[in-house]
C-alpha cells in the first residue's frame, strides 16, 4: 500500500504549477536514485557540501555554489553573509546586527510572501517605489552607509528596475546585489545568465520546483566570497543557518537533478508544454460558456467561466475537482470566475483526464441546473 494511502491521504492530480505547499515538483529516476545511495553510507558534509558545491558551480557556470535548505533558507544566508562577511564574531551574533550595515534594500514591485527570510538575519527591510512605478533615482537615493545589500527578483509580480541596471548603481557604491530566481527555471541559461551575464553577486534558485531536484534544497550560486560566507553561517557550524540543515541524501539528489537538468533540451521541453496547453484550449473552447486562452508571455491556460449562464463559479469548480476522483488540485486566477492549468507539473496523459473531469463537472451541473 502506498505511503500516502497508509497514512489515509488521496494524491492528486498537481495543475497548479511547481508550489511548495503543492509538494514542489516530482523528481526523475536519477534523482531518487541519488538519494538512495547516499542513503546507505556515511559520509563528513563538510566535504560533500564543498564538492557538490564545486561540481554544481562548475555545470552552472559560476564562481562557486552552495546547496541550502530550500531557496528561502538561500536568501537568509545570502543576506547573513553580506552583512558579516567572513567575521566570526559577526556570524556568531547574528540575528543581533547592531553596528553592522544592516539595511537590505527591496522594491515594492519585487516584494514576496517570504521576505520573512531577510528578516530572520537580523536585516532591515528598506522598501522602495510603488508597485506600478519606480526610477534608478529612488535606488541610488535610498542607498546609505547602513546598506549592506540589494533584494531583487526573476521574474517580478510588480515593476523593478532591470537587474544590468541595478547592479550599476549598486557596484557604484560597492554594494552587492542578490537575486531571488526560485522561479526563474527553466530556462537552465538563468543559472548562469543572471550572475555571469548581469553581474549579479549572488542568485538564488529552487532546488525542487524546475531543477525537479528535492523539495527542500535551494541553491545559492555567484561570488565565491559571499558562498564562502554563506557557507560559515550554515550546517554545521554554528550560525544562523546550523537550524536550515540539509541532509546527505538531498545534496546528493539536488548535485543529480542538475546534471539531469543541464542535459535537457529546453525546446524540447517547452514544445511539450506547448502541445499539452494547446490542446486542452481547443477542448475547453469547444465547451459552452467556457473561455480558455495562452497565459500571456506563459504557458499556463486561463479559463473563465460564464458564471450566469452556467450557474457555477470557478470556486465550485474547483472544489469539485478536488473532491473527485482522481483528486485534481487547480489554481486560482487573479481575474474574476478564472482558474488555471499549468502544464508544467502534468504527466503525459493528465492534461486529457483533467479535460475529461472539467467536461464531466460542466455536464452534470447544466443537467441539475436545467432541473431547477
Amino acid at each position: 500500500m502506498h505511503v500516502y494511502e497508509r497514512l489515509g491521504l488521496t494524491p492528486n492530480i498537481n495543475t497548479r504549477g511547481m508550489h511548495t505547499r503543492m509538494g514542489g515538483t516530482l523528481m526523475p529516476d536519477p534523482v531518487v536514485k541519488a538519494m538512495v545511495e547516499a542513503a546507505q553510507s556515511f559520509i563528513s558534509i563538510v566535504k560533500l557540501q564543498e564538492r557538490i558545491g564545486a561540481a554544481i558551480a562548475e555545470m552552472t557556470h559560476n564562481e562557486a555554489a552552495y546547496v541550502s535548505c530550500g531557496a528561502t533558507a538561500g536568501i537568509t544566508l545570502a543576506i547573513a553573509a553580506c552583512m558579516t562577511g567572513k567575521d566570526p564574531e559577526k556570524i556568531e551574533r547574528l540575528p543581533d546586527t547592531q553596528g553592522m550595515n544592516n539595511e537590505v534594500i527591496v522594491q515594492r514591485g519585487g516584494r514576496f510572501y517570504e521576505d520573512i527570510a531577510i528578516q530572520i538575519a537580523g536585516a532591515k527591510i528598506i522598501e522602495i517605489g510603488d508597485y506600478d512605478h519606480i526610477t534608478p533615482d529612488d535606488l541610488t537615493s535610498a542607498i546609505t552607509d547602513q546598506t549592506a545589500a540589494i533584494f531583487s527578483i526573476e521574474p517580478a509580480r510588480g515593476v523593478i528596475i532591470p537587474i544590468e541596471k541595478t547592479v550599476e548603481i549598486a557596484h557604484a557604491h560597492d554594494i552587492p546585489v542578490i537575486v531571488d530566481a526560485a522561479f526563474g527555471v527553466p530556462p537552465k541559461e538563468n543559472l548562469w545568465r543572471i550572475t555571469r551575464d548581469m553581474g549579479a553577486d549572488i542568485v538564488v534558485v529552487s532546488g525542487g520546483k524546475g531543477i525537479r531536484g528535492p523539495q527542500t534544497t535551494g541553491l545559492i550560486l555567484g561570488r565565491r566570497e559571499i558562498i564562502e560566507a554563506c557557507t560559515m553561517q550554515g550546517n554545521p557550524f554554528r550560525g544562523i543557518g546550523r537550524p536550515m540543515k540539509v541532509g546527505k541524501e538531498e545534496m546528493a539528489g539536488l548535485y543529480a537533478a542538475v546534471e539531469h537538468f543541464m542535459m535537457q533540451d529546453n525546446q524540447v521541453v517547452q514544445a511539450n508544454y506547448d502541445h499539452m496547453a494547446d490542446f486542452m484550449i481547443r477542448a475547453l473552447s469547444s465547451m459552452p460558456h467556457v473561455t480558455a486562452e495562452r497565459e500571456r508571455g506563459g504557458h499556463r491556460v486561463i479559463i473563465t467561466l460564464d458564471e450566469p449562464a452556467l450557474g457555477m463559479t470557478e470556486v465550485d469548480m474547483r472544489h469539485e475537482l478536488r473532491e473527485g476522483k482522481p483528486s485534481i488540485e487547480m489554481g486560482d486566477y487573479i481575474l474574476p470566475m478564472s482558474c488555471y492549468i499549468d502544464p508544467i507539473t502534468l504527466q503525459e496523459g493528465e492534461e486529457q483526464i483533467v479535460i475529461h473531469r472539467i467536461q464531466e463537472i460542466l455536464e452534470n451541473n447544466k443537467a441539475d441546473h436545467s432541473t431547477k
